[in-house]
C-alpha cells in the first residue's frame, strides 16, 4: 500500500512534465482570450483543483483530461491582469505573458515551459515547484516571489531560461534548480537561494547583495563583476566558479568551497573566510583588507599582487606556507602589518623557521618600499637596507648567502691581485716578512736575538714570461686574498691567525704601498661584515623588531 501511494504521488507530481510536448496542443494555442472567458477558465480550474485534492487523498492521480483543468498552452495573454488568481498546476507552456500582471498569482507546480514572461510583473507570486524550462523572464519583476524548488533549466532545444535584468529582489529560490540560466544583470538582492542549484549559471553583473546562498551549488558559475556585498555564502560550493572583479565586501564565506575558483581583482574587504577552502584558487590582484582568514585553507593559492592585510586570526599554517604570499603583503605606514606579525609569531611557536624568516622578509621588503616612496633620507636608508640586508641575505631568508658572497669575492680579488702583480701597475710591491733567530756570545753566555728580515718583489708584466712565474704570482695573489679576507677578527676569533699557524714556517704577506693595500683593507671590511651577518642570521633573528 505504501509503495502504491508513493508511486501515485510521484506520478501526480511529475504529470505536468509529461505534458511538455514538442508542439503545444492546447485549445487556446495562438488565440487571444477575453478577460470574461479567462475568468470562467479560472473558476472551472478551481473546481478541478478541489476534485484533484480529493483524488490524491484517495491515492489516485490527477485527471489532466478533465475539461475543467486550465490548459492555456500557447495562449496569447499579453498585458493581461492575472493578479491573485489561482493557476496552480495549470499549463501555461509557450504562453505569451509579455507585460502581464501576475501579482500574488498562485502558480504552484504550474508548467511555464518556453513561456514568454518578458517584463511581466510577478511580485509576490507563488512559483514554488513550477516548471520553467526555457522560459523567457527577461526584465521581469520577481521581487518577493516564491520560487522554492522551482525548475529553471534549458529546454531540450538548448534554450536557456532568460532572466536577464530581471528583478528578483527578496525572491525565494530555496532549493530551486537553475542550471544554465541566464541571470546576468538581474537584481537578486536579499533573495533566498538556500541550497539552490546554480551550476554553470550566468550571474555576471548580478546584484546579490544581502542574498542568502547558504549551501548553494554554484560550480562553474559565472559571477564576473557580481555584487555580493553582505551576502551569505556559508558552505556554498563555488568550485571553478568565476568571481573575477566581484564585490564581496562583508560577505560571509565561512566553510565555502572555492577550489580552483578565479577571484582576480575581487574585493573581499571585511569578508569572513573562516575555514574556507581556497585550494589552488586564483586571487591575483584581489583585496583582502581586514578579512577574517581564521583556519582558511590556502594550499597553492595564487596571491600575487594581492592586497593582503588580514584581521587577527590564523589561517591553516601548513597550507599558507605553499602560497606566494611575499608578493601580496600590504604595509600600512601607520600600523605596519600586524596580521603578518601574528602569522610570524605562530610559525615561530611551532618551530617552522623557514616561514618565520619569509614573513620577516615580506614585512621588511614592504617597509623598504614604503620608505623609498617617501623620498629624501628615507629613500637613502631604503637603498642602504636593500644593499646591506636584502641583496646579501634577504633579511635572513638566505642565511648562507653571505658566505657564498664571501667566497666569490675571494676569487674575484685573487684575479685582481694577480693582474696587479703581473703588470706591476703603479708600482705595486708585495713583501714577505719572517723572523730568523741567530745566536751571539756575551758575558752571560749564549743568548737569542730575533732579527726580522724582509723580502720585496716588484714584478712588472714585461719581466714575467713563463708559466711557472704566472703560477707563482697566482699562488701569492690567492694567499693575499685569503689573508685580507680573514685579517680582521674579534678577540680570540681571528681566522687570519689560525691560517698562519697552518704554514710550514712563520711569515706574512704585506703590501707596502699602492692601490693594492687599500683594496686589501676594503676586502677585510667587507669580509668581516659578511661573516658577522652570516653568524647573526644563522643563529639569531636580527630583523624581528
Amino acid at each position: 500500500m505504501f509503495f502504491w501511494k508513493y508511486f501515485t504521488f510521484l506520478l501526480c507530481f511529475l504529470s505536468p512534465m509529461t505534458l511538455r510536448a514538442e508542439h503545444c496542443e492546447g485549445p487556446y494555442r495562438e488565440l487571444t482570450i477575453s478577460e470574461e472567458h479567462l475568468e470562467k477558465i479560472v473558476a472551472q480550474h478551481l473546481l478541478w483543483l478541489q476534485e484533484t485534492k480529493k483524488r490524491e487523498q484517495r491515492g489516485e492521480s490527477a485527471d489532466f483530461d478533465d475539461e475543467r483543468w486550465a490548459n492555456l498552452c500557447g495562449a496569447q495573454l499579453q498585458r493581461f491582469d492575472l493578479s491573485g488568481m489561482n493557476l496552480s498546476r495549470a499549463d501555461l507552456s509557450e504562453a505569451n505573458l509579455t507585460k502581464a500582471v501576475l501579482i500574488k498569482t498562485n502558480l504552484h507546480r504550474a508548467s511555464l515551459d518556453n513561456a514568454i514572461l518578458q517584463k511581466a510583473d510577478l511580485w509576490n507570486a507563488n512559483l514554488s515547484q513550477a516548471y520553467l524550462y526555457g522560459t523567457n523572464l527577461n526584465s521581469a519583476n520577481l521581487s518577493e516571489a516564491n520560487l522554492s524548488r522551482a525548475i529553471l533549466i534549458a529546454n531540450h532545444d538548448g534554450v536557456v531560461v532568460n532572466l536577464n535584468q530581471a528583478d528578483l529582489s527578496s525572491v525565494n529560490l530555496t532549493q530551486a534548480k537553475l542550471e544554465e540560466v541566464n541571470l546576468s544583470q538581474a537584481n537578486l538582492s536579499s533573495a533566498n537561494l538556500t541550497q539552490a542549484k546554480l551550476e554553470e549559471v550566468n550571474l555576471s553583473q548580478t546584484n546579490l547583495s544581502s542574498a542568502n546562498l547558504t549551501q548553494a551549488k554554484l560550480e562553474q558559475a559565472n559571477l564576473n563583476h557580481a555584487i555580493l556585498n553582505m551576502a551569505n555564502l556559508s558552505k556554498a560550493n563555488l568550485t571553478e566558479a568565476n568571481l573575477d572583479l566581484a564585490s564581496l565586501i562583508e560577505a560571509n564565506l565561512s566553510q565555502v568551497n572555492l577550489k580552483n575558483a578565479s577571484l582576480k581583482k575581487a574585493n573581499l574587504t571585511e569578508a569572513n573566510l573562516l575555514r574556507a577552502n581556497l585550494r589552488e584558487a586564483d586571487l591575483q590582484g584581489a583585496r583582502l583588507v581586514f578579512t577574517s582568514v581564521e583556519k582558511t585553507f590556502f594550499w597553492k593559492t595564487n596571491l600575487k599582487d594581492t592586497i593582503f592585510f588580514p584581521r587577527t586570526g590564523l589561517p591553516d599554517l601548513a597550507s599558507f606556507a605553499s602560497t606566494n604570499f611575499i608578493d601580496s603583503i600590504y604595509y600600512d605606514d601607520d600600523v605596519g602589518a600586524p596580521g603578518l606579525k601574528e602569522f610570524r609569531a605562530a610559525y615561530k611557536k611551532i618551530g617552522v623557521r623557514s616561514m618565520e624568516r619569509k614573513l620577516t622578509y615580506a614585512i621588511k621588503i614592504k617597509e623598504q618600499e614604503a620608505n623609498w616612496n617617501k623620498g629624501g633620507w628615507y629613500a637613502i636608508g631604503s637603498f642602504l637596507s636593500q644593499v646591506l640586508f636584502d641583496w646579501t641575505c634577504e633579511y635572513g631568508v638566505e642565511p648562507q648567502r653571505p658566505l657564498v658572497i664571501l667566497l666569490v669575492l675571494i676569487v674575484v680579488f685573487v684575479l685582481i691581485y694577480w693582474l696587479g702583480l703581473r703588470s706591476g701597475f703603479r708600482g705595486v710591491q708585495i713583501g714577505a716578512r719572517w723572523e730568523t733567530r741567530i745566536f751571539s756570545r756575551s758575558k752571560k753566555g749564549m743568548e737569542k736575538k730575533a732579527i726580522r728580515k724582509e723580502m720585496c718583489h716588484k714584478l712588472p708584466f714585461k719581466k714575467v714570461k713563463t708559466f711557472s712565474s704566472d703560477l707563482r704570482l697566482l699562488r701569492i695573489a690567492f694567499y693575499f686574498s685569503i689573508h685580507s679576507a680573514f685579517e680582521v677578527g674579534w678577540r680570540h676569533f681571528e681566522i687570519g691567525t689560525w691560517l698562519e699557524r697552518l704554514q710550514a714556517r712563520q711569515y706574512s704577506l704585506e703590501v707596502s704601498r699602492g692601490w693594492m693595500r687599500t683594496l686589501g683593507g676594503l676586502q677585510s671590511l667587507i669580509s668581516v661584515y659578511l661573516i658577522a651577518l652570516w653568524a647573526l642570521t644563522q643563529f639569531g633573528q636580527p630583523f624581528e623588531f
